[in-house]
């Protein structure tokens, strides 16, 4: 089975607008409590983040078919992901924050510090609307791919 980028977020946060980057085109899937597999994707419904038990199927899901997790955190959004809940994964991580085009600098620096609180390897500020960010987020992916190859 080849890996797949997992991504897991809060209802609304972006998540599907991030694995249609990955895909290079949009999905007209509805919202669903099962997971959505796609050629490079899995989507996480938000569920298995809001249940403290389901946070292990996450990092079960990522170890077994990962490439690599992306966590996602809108810039309106207040959800909180477990404590350093990165660094229990073995594969490559990273927290993107969307939406940055829609809050103000305090709202996006408080959003920053929950993003640090993760404990992903990495943390991208995106904006669908304006692409900012976007390149930089493009190249971690194809590096991260193509060092999947390698294995």
């Amino acid at each position: 089975m080849k890996r797949k980028w997992v991504i897991v977020g809060k209802k609304n946060s972006g998540k599907t607008t991030v694995a249609d980057f990955i895909e290079g085109k949009k999905d007209k899937k509805s919202s669903s409590l099962d997971l959505y597999y796609r050629e490079n994707t899995i989507e996480v419904p938000s569920e298995y983040l809001e249940v403290n038990y389901l946070n292990n199927i996450i990092i079960m899901i990522s170890q077994n078919h990962a490439i690599g997790t992306l966590f996602i955190l809108s810039a309106e959004d207040d959800v909180v992901y477990p404590p350093n809940f990165g660094k229990s994964f073995t594969r490559p991580t990273a927290t993107i924050i969307t939406k940055i085009d829609l809050v103000n600098k305090d709202k996006l620096e408080k959003i920053y510090k929950k993003a640090l609180e993760i404990g992903a390897n990495n943390i991208f500020l995106i904006s669908n609307k304006t692409r900012k960010g976007l390149v930089e987020l493009n190249n971690f992916i194809k590096d991260v791919s193509l060092s999947e190859v390698h294995y």
